[in-house]
């Protein structure tokens, strides 16, 4: 009977034959140092309202290092991705081995607050804020020998004693500080017409006066009567006196003139 195997010419070709196959079969399923196939690939999903649709699916090859993008959120920063429970950073650069979803945690972007106090001082004040901080009120500052006007600056129209920044604000914000120069100490006017109104009062020293009393308004030998309290005239003045005596000619009272003020305010 006739051998195919005698023949050499066929030998050499079956073991070619074989040695391909094998090749085939190892380069077909290649495995890394951690026993997985070389040549899958995985998905990264990122889910974040700053891509379209809401989410960006990237593919990575198994075993690629690939480093998280940045993502955007109006008035927020991106602090870290959230995955199974763990923060990775958006400067981290992973080993991708296995489909991954990864959820954004934002940080309020915080904005500065500015002011120009034009020689005065604050006690203390606020030098920056959020989107997602509580409605508050710039505090009053103090300057020896002038009265507080109000302040002019970022969305404020003119010159406002009290500036109330809202819950929801966001940009940095600037303001000045206005003053008028006291002449003399105590309750300051300011004739309208035929009339006065207060406007404010300074002392320079801080010791608590007992009461105080609003009477009219003498000025270069003819008297004015005394008619309102504008707004914000004692704001943030906190104690200075224990009781104010206001006469039956004041009208008007502003709505925010003693905001911030403790005393007790009687009719004279």
């Amino acid at each position: 009977m006739f051998n195919i195997f005698s023949n050499s010419r066929f030998k050499k070709i079956s073991i070619w034959i074989f040695i391909i196959i094998m090749l085939f079969s190892f380069s077909s399923c290649k495995k890394d140092e951690f026993g997985d196939n070389v040549d899958s690939s995985q998905k990264v999903t990122l889910v974040a309202d700053s891509f379209e649709n809401g989410k960006k699916v990237v593919t990575v090859k198994n075993g690629e290092y690939y480093r998280f993008p940045e993502a955007t959120k109006d008035h927020y920063e991106l602090l870290c991705w959230n995955y199974d429970g763990k923060e990775v950073k958006n400067s981290e650069i992973w080993n991708i081995r296995a489909d991954v979803t990864l959820t954004p945690k934002w940080t309020p972007k915080i904005y500065s607050l500015s002011y120009n106090l034009n020689g005065g001082y604050q006690s203390k004040k606020m030098i920056g804020y959020t989107i997602e901080s509580d409605t508050f009120t710039l505090i009053t500052p103090q300057r020896n020998g002038y009265l507080f006007v109000g302040w002019n600056g970022t969305d404020v129209n003119g010159v406002e004693r009290i500036v109330r920044v809202e819950s929801g604000s966001f940009g940095n914000r600037s303001y000045t500080a206005n003053w008028r120069e006291v002449i003399t100490e105590g309750i300051q006017y300011e004739i309208i017409g035929e009339e006065a109104v207060v406007i404010g009062f300074y002392s320079s020293d801080k010791e608590i006066k007992d009461e105080i009393i609003l009477e009219n308004y003498e000025y270069e030998g003819k008297v004015y009567p005394v008619t309102a309290i504008i707004d914000c005239a004692f704001a943030d003045m906190g104690e200075f006196a224990k009781t104010l005596y206001i006469p039956s000619s004041i009208k008007n009272i502003g709505e925010n003139a003693f905001f911030n003020t403790n005393i007790n305010i009687q009719n004279n």
